[in-house]
């Protein structure tokens, strides 16, 4: 019985040793998954400022064609009566093929300029497209960026429960080794306080190899100077009968914690 709470205890202990190895393991699992769902944040609010620009861009882009096409589109009847009151303020035909000349020169120079608008504006399609593009983009990037800081977070969240349970079973595995240490104690108590008690009515020396097992079944610790145990353990079936072999007195008998039904019966010696 001793033999089986100690091996007990040393079971708990090494049990006890396996949970803080796993749960300084599962910690530094968790520092890094700590961190990845950091990184996974700030790569969300990177992408956000990047949309946030893209569209800014964007709006930009449009107001500044809308305003480049209304500025066109507005100059052009302006520039045709402009070239007819210049034709038509000339005072006589002499003058009249320098002001051709003149309408012509200032003719270039508006068609330059629209020209260069409808240039800008061209370019500015090129740029709209890029920033839809762009804003597309960014926007996927940011799906699968949420979808990895939902894995990081639910991973985290996965290793703080592992350690939550190892710390309850640690928790009980010190619980448990406590009062099986306590049992054990009660227990060695209980044993020398049979041995002062009162002796066997007859003595168990001259009946030694002459006495029937306690129990049917196998022997599983012998005693001897190289077994831990200072008697023999024997394993029985459950519900197995269970009989003293010579006269003795009742030392304990009862319900005892951490080793279950007990009954101590001092033979003597």
């Amino acid at each position: 019985m001793a033999r089986r709470a100690g091996e007990r205890l040393q079971a708990l202990q090494h049990e006890a040793d396996r949970l803080a190895s796993e749960e300084r393991t599962l910690l530094g699992d968790l520092r890094r998954l700590e961190v990845d769902r950091q990184l996974r944040i700030e790569e969300l609010k990177q992408i956000d400022r990047d949309i946030a620009k893209a569209s800014t861009d964007l709006e930009a882009t449009n107001a500044r064609m809308q305003t480049l096409q209304q500025s066109e589109q507005a100059s052009l009847p302006e520039l045709r009566a402009r070239y007819l009151r210049l034709l038509l303020s000339t005072p006589d035909l002499r003058r009249f093929g320098q002001a051709t000349r003149t309408v012509a020169a200032i003719a270039k120079l508006d068609r330059d300029r629209i020209a260069a608008h409808q240039q800008t504006v061209a370019e500015l399609r090129s740029a709209r497209k890029t920033l839809e593009e762009r804003g597309r983009q960014l926007a996927a990037l940011r799906d699968k960026a949420e979808k990895a800081r939902i894995a990081a977070e639910r991973a985290a969240l996965a290793k703080n429960d592992l350690i939550r349970d190892i710390d309850r079973r640690r928790d009980l595995n010190a619980q448990l080794s406590g009062e099986l240490q306590a049992a054990q104690q009660r227990l060695q108590a209980a044993l020398r306080n049979a041995a002062t008690g009162d002796a066997a009515t007859l003595p168990l020396a001259p009946f030694r190899g002459d006495l029937d097992w306690p129990v049917a079944g196998t022997v599983r610790t012998r005693f001897g100077r190289g077994s831990r145990s200072n008697g023999v353990e024997i394993a029985a079936a459950d519900g197995a009968d269970t009989r003293a072999i010579h006269d003795g007195v009742i030392a304990f008998a009862g319900t005892f914690v951490g080793f279950g039904n007990l009954v101590i019966l001092d033979h003597g010696s």
